[in-house]
């Protein structure tokens, strides 16, 4: 949810692109939102604080980092929620992987219905959904964490630290198969992180 001051922000913000030099008269506002809900929440505030909410162009966050890296860095795409779907429920279906101690968790959870082969499967499919929201997630309001990931846990002593090492495991074995199919000839798909790095380094102003 957003504060007070973010929410002034936003509203400052929309009305200096308003009147900025470079914009039409009649342009709609550019405007990128992570999700649906966001956006829904955004046009509510700007409603109540401007007393209407028009002309705006709004993006979502994946489909404009998507279409950006499409035009500019064509080797690459946005792993996005639906692609972490597919890549976590394969490694859940991967019984030698879970047999690891590390994933005793994930085994327990997928387990804890019974162990009919049906209801395993669908929480599988529930768990991988769930997962790629959160990993999705993460890019956008943790990628520091992501990043340090790559070289160790970042909860040691603390409450959560169980979670986080079996989170960072499954994610560290989705940067591993996403980068085995890059290799073997697809365009290969990377984080959310990573990708936004690429494209500042590809001199695109994303700030």
């Amino acid at each position: 949810e957003w504060s007070e001051a973010s929410q002034w922000t936003a509203s400052a913000d929309l009305e200096a692109a308003r009147r900025a030099p470079t914009i039409r008269l009649l342009a709609p506002v550019e405007v990128i939102v992570p999700n649906r809900n966001l956006e829904r929440y955004l046009k509510l505030e700007i409603a109540r604080r401007r007393g209407i909410a028009a002309n705006l162009h709004i993006s979502f966050l994946t489909g404009w980092i998507s279409d950006l890296t499409e035009r500019h860095v064509g080797s690459l795409a946005l792993a996005d929620g639906e692609c972490l779907t597919g890549v976590l429920l394969a490694l859940l279906l991967d019984d030698e992987l879970l047999a690891d101690p590390e994933f005793a968790p994930v085994r327990t959870y997928l387990h804890a219905a019974g162990d009919r082969p049906d209801v395993e499967d669908f929480r599988r499919h529930q768990l991988a959904e769930r997962l790629a929201h959160l990993f999705e997630e993460y890019g956008f309001s943790r990628p520091e964490m992501l990043l340090t990931w790559r070289h160790g846990p970042t909860l040691a002593g603390q409450a959560t630290e169980a979670t986080e090492h079996w989170q960072r495991r499954l994610w560290l074995e989705c940067i591993r198969v996403l980068s085995e199919r890059g290799r073997e000839g697809e365009r290969r798909s990377v984080p959310f992180p990573e990708l936004v790095a690429t494209l500042r380094r590809s001199h695109l102003r994303l700030e």
